[in-house]
């Protein structure tokens, strides 16, 4: 490299750091995923020990969690209903503007 002159010192400089970048990304972006590739094992290792270890309080949680999901489920049947409710207002609503626009038009002809 010594042999180079300056600015093609700089040039190979500039593509080297450019390249060594671009693998400590690929590195980072890897081990970001292997370490929750990791946490999400761990967890899930974690709860089948419970599971094993303490099948009382494994079923309680798992109680807890079919609750919660029939709390959401509830909330978002109600929420389902409630627009459906709306679209019938709005559909009968545009039925009715239809029906007046038709009535003006045959009125005007």
């Amino acid at each position: 490299m010594e042999d180079l002159s300056i600015p093609d010192r700089t040039d190979r400089f500039s593509v080297l750091f450019v390249q060594a970048h671009v693998e400590s990304l690929v590195v980072n972006k890897t081990l970001h995923l292997q370490y929750h590739r990791s946490k999400m094992l761990s967890d899930r290792v974690a709860e089948l020990e419970l599971h094993l270890n303490y099948p009382t309080t494994a079923d309680r949680a798992q109680r807890a969690k079919i609750g919660a999901l029939k709390r959401t489920n509830a909330q978002h049947l109600q929420s389902l209903w409630a627009a459906d409710q709306q679209l019938q207002a709005l559909r009968e609503e545009k039925s009715q503007a239809e029906g007046l626009h038709k009535q003006t038009v045959d009125q005007l002809t």
